[in-house]
């Protein structure tokens, strides 16, 4: 749902496989959320997020924080694709920030749950067990997630 004391970004994606949205800058504790995906024709989306010359692809709809620039890419096997993306762009309300791909969790009495999540297609995760993994048992894809608990 859409609040008008809010911050939106609508953006917009058109074109091939590969087309590229314009660039939004993400200020130090500002995130974007996804709040809406109008998605007429491509795949899927990706986004792409540059922190300070470290480009990073994420899966479609996932938090993004700043510093930071967000673009979106549309992914389309065949054709064209169009699409609209709306985000929400907000400080950071709780004290767990990512900076540059990593998580800080800040020397307060903030308690915190650490979970490592494991994939093959950048769009499903689960929850994995500590371990080793092999090269040999294809692509696989891992992101440290922290969630505030208290």
């Amino acid at each position: 749902m859409l609040h008008a004391n809010e911050d939106y970004l609508v953006v917009k994606v058109t074109g091939a496989d590969g087309s590229q949205s314009s660039s939004i800058k993400l200020g130090e504790g500002e995130v974007a959320e996804t709040i809406e995906l109008y998605n007429f024709s491509y795949d899927s989306f990706t986004y792409e997020v540059d922190y300070e010359g470290n480009t990073l692809y994420r899966p479609q709809g996932e938090k993004v924080y700043g510093p930071a620039k967000l673009s979106i890419r549309g992914n389309k096997r065949f054709g064209q694709g169009f699409g609209y993306v709306v985000l929400k762009i907000s400080p950071v309300v709780n004290k767990i920030k990512q900076i540059n791909g990593t998580v800080m969790i800040p020397n307060e009495s903030t308690n915190v749950e650490i979970s490592i999540e494991g994939s093959e297609d950048l769009s499903t995760w689960s929850t994995v067990q500590p371990g080793q993994y092999s090269g040999n048992e294809g692509n696989r894809y891992f992101r440290v997630k922290a969630q505030r608990t208290n």
